[in-house]
């Protein structure tokens, strides 16, 4: 379960993440009426952009600090582009736009997964 971006130049490593929620297009759309005129016109234009979020939990850290290094590493990324790949599965002109955690690190009770941390790396597809 690997999550790359930009041909293999950042490496997510290999989280346990959920499947990669995809926002409709962006798509503008003028909206004009006339006076007396029953109706209107749409002017449609062509798609834009749209987001990409992947929920993810980052596991194993050797304590929290070792928690906050590999999400310092995740932020310095922020701005990288190129093909996202998720298990196989690709996207192309994607942007990374940031890792936005859900709650604080916490360490995990049973002693299985040690220090853990959930969160969602957002990311933008610009339409080609």
């Amino acid at each position: 379960m690997t999550v790359t971006l930009g041909a293999g130049s950042f490496n997510f490593g290999s989280p346990s993440h959920g499947t990669l929620k995809e926002s409709p297009w962006d798509q503008p759309v003028a909206v004009q009426s006339y006076f007396g005129i029953p109706g209107e016109m749409h002017l449609v234009g062509r798609r834009q952009g749209r987001d990409l979020e992947l929920d993810i939990m980052l596991l194993n850290a050797a304590g929290e600090a070792a928690l906050r290094t590999a999400t310092n590493a995740i932020g310095a990324q922020q701005g990288l582009s190129g093909t996202l790949t998720i298990n196989g599965l690709t996207w192309n002109n994607v942007r990374f736009v940031g890792f936005v955690p859900s709650e604080a690190p916490f360490l995990d009770g049973s002693g299985q997964l040690n220090w853990c941390l959930r969160g969602t790396l957002k990311f933008r597809q610009i339409a080609s």
